[in-house]
Order: structure tokens, then C-alpha cells, then sequence
């Protein structure tokens, strides 16, 4: 049944956003973590919270409570909308673009999932 599984208690599907191109959506698994417990020198314990931590969620729309799934239909194309936004006509490679100097939104997408709120948490990423 639906909401039986204690093991995903503590997490919840959430989306990063882009910065360039605020319509992507990168599905992470938001964890909540409990509190960390710790005992002062009269033993006195204090508990201090924890910042959720962000993991790319690899099983796509299915773990989102929102998304109606239709065998018929298969997945969204979201890249569709994101190559049709260029209006090239032609099929460029990501290369191709980062060799230009040019970022495209499956850039920032992949940036995004790989970088997994590295800057929201002040850790400094060599990922660019």
C-alpha cells in the first residue's frame, strides 16, 4: 500500500530549477535528516537540526505523487521543447555547442543533477 513504506519516511520528490533556462526541472529525492543529538560538558543533551540533502532521483516522473502515467503515451519528451527553442533545423552536437562557447539547457540540466546543490550548501564544486 501507498505510504506503508517506512524506509521513504523521510524523503520527498522535489525539483532544482535552472538559472539560464528556468523552465528545466531536475527531478531530486529531497531527504529530511534527523537531528543531530549531542551532549554538553554536564551531559546535558541538545539537538541541532540538519539541512535536507538533495539526490538525483533517477526513476524519472513515476516517484512524483503529480505525474499520470499512460503506457499509450510513454514518457514526456523533455528535451522536444528545448530543441525546437533553437529553430536550427539541424542536429548539433552538445559538443558542437560547448565548443562555441554556447550552453544549451541539456547543458544545465546535466550541470544541475551532477552539481546536486553543491553551491546552495556552500561546497565549493569544480563541476562548471
Amino acid at each position: 500500500m501507498k505510504g506503508d513504506n517506512k524506509a521513504y519516511a523521510k524523503r520527498e520528490k522535489a525539483y532544482m530549477h535552472g538559472k539560464l533556462f528556468p523552465n528545466i526541472r531536475v527531478g531530486m529525492t529531497k531527504v529530511n535528516l534527523t537531528p543531530t543529538v549531542t551532549k554538553d560538558e554536564h551531559g546535558i543533551p541538545h539537538t541541532e537540526p540538519n539541512e535536507p540533502v538533495y539526490i538525483y532521483d533517477t526513476s524519472g516522473p513515476y516517484s512524483d505523487p503529480n505525474f499520470v502515467a499512460d503506457p499509450r503515451k510513454g514518457l514526456p519528451k523533455m528535451r522536444d521543447s528545448w530543441i525546437e527553442e533553437r529553430k536550427n533545423g539541424n542536429l548539433i552536437t552538445q559538443m558542437a555547442y560547448a565548443k562555441a562557447g554556447i550552453i544549451t539547457p541539456e547543458m544545465e540540466y546535466v550541470a544541475i543533477r551532477e552539481n546536486m546543490n553543491c553551491e546552495e550548501l556552500g561546497i565549493k564544486s569544480h563541476i562548471t
